[in-house]
């Protein structure tokens, strides 16, 4: 009975974060194009004579690894239920599910820290130039309140959702890596404590039989 709910719970907690992965490997990737779409949207709307250079690498960069780090939990999570009902000898594999799973808890969690940080503390760097002399800051940021837009990254709502979902698929990866690793752990000795099968007790038979008649 212990082992079915552990079964329960570990299945459906990989469930979640297959889900969960999947929203965030999506958010991210959205993320990506309507950065792409705004920044694109700055430069047609600049005079054709100013030269416009818009950098979020940083953002980009720790947003990235965190979207490929969603992505490979909600890969991982469907390999892993699939093979708790199909014959997968090597994903069958606990403790290999188990590493597997640690090492992208231990990703999601490197990558979220600096995203959330950079998204709660920094924002785009933005220089501007018309005619080859270069604009002050405060004239650029008159500019970006005429078009309605913001370079700092909690202001944007895509950003912010980067910043706190995927928390819930490192929640959901770690509960799933706790459970395997204690899957893994009780599965030895659910086997040595297996009643025998019916095979050996019909092998055992004869044994008994010929210890009987000498």
């Amino acid at each position: 009975m212990a082992r079915d709910s552990l079964r329960l719970l570990r299945l459906t907690s990989l469930a979640l974060a297959f889900a969960w992965g999947v929203i965030g490997f999506a958010l991210g990737v959205s993320a990506v194009v309507k950065s792409n779409h705004q920044k694109s949207e700055i430069r047609h709307a600049a005079p054709a004579a100013a030269s416009i250079s818009i950098s979020t690498a940083d953002i980009l960069g720790a947003g990235g690894a965190l979207t490929g780090a969603c992505g490979l939990l909600f890969v991982e999570s469907l390999l892993f239920l699939l093979s708790s009902f199909l014959p997968v000898p090597l994903l069958g594999s606990l403790p290999l599910q188990s590493h597997l799973l640690a090492f992208t808890t231990v990703f999601i969690f490197a990558a979220a820290v600096p995203t959330s940080d950079f998204v709660a503390r920094r924002q785009a760097k933005v220089h501007a130039s018309l005619g080859g002399v270069e604009l002050p800051p405060s004239v650029i940021q008159s500019v970006q309140n005429q078009l309605g837009v913001t370079g700092v990254y909690k202001h944007i709502h895509y950003l912010r959702l980067i910043a706190i979902i995927p928390w819930i698929a490192f929640l959901f990866a770690l509960t799933s890596t706790v459970l395997s690793y204690r899957a893994a752990r009780r599965a030895p000795a659910t086997a040595a404590t297996a009643p025998p099968s019916l095979e050996e007790d019909e092998k055992k038979r004869p044994e008994k039989a010929d210890a009987s008649a000498v």
